[in-house]
């Protein structure tokens, strides 16, 4: 939880340089403008298990939008069978937004160049986690494996406070959904 309120703080201090984001984001389009009818500002973040046996694995993402709504989707990950979705909506205020948006900024999301491991720099098993951004028109992502070891602490500030945008409630529900498939399938 502590965690939680440490993120939230630091996207709270970064709210303040929001507004020059916003200059700096245009100022970085070859088009100047946004394209028309794209959405000003969401986030599509992906975490999946590592190499584990069915039905231990499971993925989820959440997806944030200028819309001000936010959501989580899990999936358990079983081949062979047509797997149960569990998606909960949950607000998100315009400032946790744009505060997002300033901290993605320092973090480099806007500006570096985020180079993929190659194959022989990917760890073997474990799991992975990965962002997609468009914000004024143009996307932005940051691969699994970071061939930049380097650019890791910023990609992790970046999913950390994503995921603290996730109320805990909303969290729990899905998380609570997933334990009773795991119940039910090893039966």
């Amino acid at each position: 939880m502590k965690t939680k309120q440490k993120v939230l703080a630091v996207l709270s201090a970064c709210a303040v340089c929001a507004g020059g984001v916003k200059i700096a984001d245009a100022a970085k389009s070859k088009q100047g403008k946004p394209k028309a009818g794209a959405p000003t500002f969401s986030v599509l973040y992906e975490w999946r298990t590592g190499t584990v046996a069915p039905p231990y694995q499971s993925h989820y993402n959440i997806q944030l939008s200028s819309g001000h709504r936010g959501s989580m989707t899990m999936r358990p990950g079983v081949s062979g069978d047509e797997p149960p979705v569990w998606r909960q909506s949950f607000p998100v205020s315009p400032h946790a937004l744009e505060a997002l948006r300033a901290m993605m900024s320092v973090h480099g999301v806007f500006s570096r160049d985020w180079q993929k491991a190659g194959p022989g720099q990917r760890p073997i098993g474990g799991g992975s986690e990965d962002l997609q951004v468009v914000s004024n028109g143009r996307t932005f992502s940051i691969p699994s494996y970071l061939g930049d070891r380097q650019a890791e602490p910023d990609a992790q500030a970046v999913y950390t406070a994503i995921n603290a945008l996730v109320p805990a409630k909303v969290r729990a529900n899905i998380e609570a959904q997933h334990q009773r498939y795991l119940k039910q399938k090893a039966r």
